[in-house]
């Protein structure tokens, strides 16, 4: 066990970084984002057993962690329909200009992915992994994970091109 417990050790001081700066960057609230991170590496220590001796524990853990973000984006859009239904009257029709706002776009495109696109943008592009790593990690073939990044940078690239301060 000891040994065990020296291995997860080493697991969360590689990827508690990486999955808290996936987390922020679709959560965009550095709480959430470390909360986020957290239980991704809290799940992965109570799947210890089954996860230990995968090549990819790391890929693991941030996978859990995008799921985590992106499932938290989807439940905070769906709050924030139904308040803006009621305060319609306080609503602008004025497109983004600050810096925030266009990141909340962003975040806003990046939950919009379906999820297996999602994984593979963010851990490809975002994270700095191989398409054979996260295709291993994911369980499909290089050419999925190429595709699902290629498809998934087009929905964002079509989700963003009318939104202001976006140059593709």
């Amino acid at each position: 066990m000891q040994c065990d417990l020296v291995a997860f050790e080493q697991l969360y001081v590689d990827c508690f970084e990486r999955a808290y700066a996936i987390a922020l960057r679709l959560v965009n609230d550095r709480h959430t984002a470390e909360d986020i991170a957290s239980e991704s590496l809290a799940r992965a220590f109570a799947s210890w057993g089954q996860i230990a001796q995968l090549p990819y524990r790391e890929l693991w853990v941030l996978r859990v962690a995008s799921n985590l973000a992106r499932d938290h984006v989807r439940r905070r859009r769906r709050r924030q329909v139904i308040t803006l239904r009621f305060r319609a009257h306080w609503l602008s029709e004025e497109q983004p200009s600050t810096a925030a706002e266009v990141h909340d776009d962003l975040r806003r495109a990046l939950g919009g992915l379906p999820k297996r696109q999602l994984q593979a943008v963010m851990l490809c592009r975002y994270a700095g992994f191989t398409e054979a790593e996260v295709a291993t990690a994911l369980g499909v073939s290089k050419g999925t994970v190429n595709t699902h990044v290629q498809r998934g940078l087009l929905a964002l690239r079509t989700g963003l091109a009318d939104a202001e301060g976006w140059a593709w």
